[in-house]
């Protein structure tokens, strides 16, 4: 029996009007998603900048100028003596894990030395002390921690690079800034920049893009160098770290979106997580890279929790990112 032709348009248009509705509701949710996560991003970004005024005061720094040719060889000495301090610290650290263990075993050997220009590799240390300093410094090792003094720091700030105070070099390297960096922290933190020396490929023309900022390689490393420093940190806290984190995740639905944990942190939580580390009285350059390992850390435990998932990390990485809350690359 053949259907009549009002039923027909009858019937389109009843198809035509659900597709329309479907559609509709889509829009709906989907802007109820995205003005969600814009409350739930301004609220991360309301508890951060209420934790910038808490530490907003000056780091204290123990070399403020860079020195003269005359005081290179009292320069390198002192820088001597700061390597020599972090490296205790970090052999302690590197019973953490087998991760740890094996940086240590590749770095274990780094020279420290002053950087004394902004545009200069500090390697020119090498050709400005005697052999015999040469050999008691180290600095014919391959690896070298360069402490960058305040002044440089400054030129660094003004050409728009804070990160450089404490990043992985492109010349087999770090620069770390000549501050009193709380001794937990910067323990986790060398970790951290480690673990991107030991990816970063030998050849750089083979992977030419492994540190873009854009790249999801460079996400992914950096999400899982911020896992060691988050598990040297508990280490050091004697499980405590991770038992603060897992506090915080408690609080939030155990299938929510990553962010949702992350907007969970309160000011509070900040300074617990401070007074954990031992970093209650952090200035602006340190606290602010502590910030970046809690977010990271809560993030890459929330994520975890459904089983270690590298594309989930570096998704978030990318959106915090691009919402203002990545701090630290």
């Amino acid at each position: 029996m053949k259907t009549r032709p009002s039923v027909k348009r009858n019937y389109t248009a009843l198809s035509l009007l659900a597709v329309l509705i479907v559609c509709l509701l889509a829009l709906v949710w989907q802007a109820i998603f995205q003005l969600s996560e814009a409350v739930q991003v301004e609220k991360i970004l309301a508890t951060h900048r209420e934790y910038q005024t808490h530490h907003s005061h000056d780091e204290t720094w123990f070399i403020t100028k860079t020195p003269g040719p005359e005081y290179y060889e009292q320069a390198a000495d002192v820088a001597w003596k700061e390597g020599q301090r972090l490296k205790e610290m970090l052999q302690f650290a590197s019973a953490t894990s087998k991760d740890t263990a094996g940086l240590w075993g590749k770095f274990h050997d780094s020279a420290f030395s002053l950087q004394i220009n902004a545009g200069i590799s500090p390697e020119l240390l090498k050709t400005i002390i005697n052999p015999t300093e040469l050999d008691k410094q180290g600095l014919a090792n391959n690896h070298e921690v360069s402490l960058i003094p305040e002044d440089i720091a400054k030129e660094y700030f003004a050409r728009g690079i804070p990160s450089a105070l404490l990043a992985w070099r492109t010349d087999s390297g770090v620069t770390l800034a000549a501050i009193d960096w709380p001794d937990k922290f910067i323990t986790a933190a060398l970790y951290h920049v480690f673990y991107l020396g030991h990816c970063y490929p030998a050849d750089r023309n083979k992977s030419p893009k492994f540190f873009d900022p854009d790249s999801s390689s460079y996400a992914v490393a950096e999400m899982e160098a911020h896992r060691i420093e988050s598990e040297v940190l508990n280490y050091l806290t004697q499980g405590k770290y991770f038992e603060k984190l897992d506090g915080i995740l408690r609080r939030t639905s155990a299938t929510g979106k990553t962010h949702d944990a992350v907007a969970a942190v309160t000011y509070s939580d900040l300074l617990e997580l401070d007074t954990l580390i031992s970093a209650k009285d952090a200035g602006n350059i340190s606290s602010e890279l502590m910030y970046s390992q809690y977010i990271f850390a809560l993030a890459i435990r929330h994520i975890d929790k459904f089983g270690v998932n590298h594309g989930r990390r570096s998704r978030f990485f990318t959106w915090a990112k691009e919402n203002g809350i990545m701090l630290r690359n």
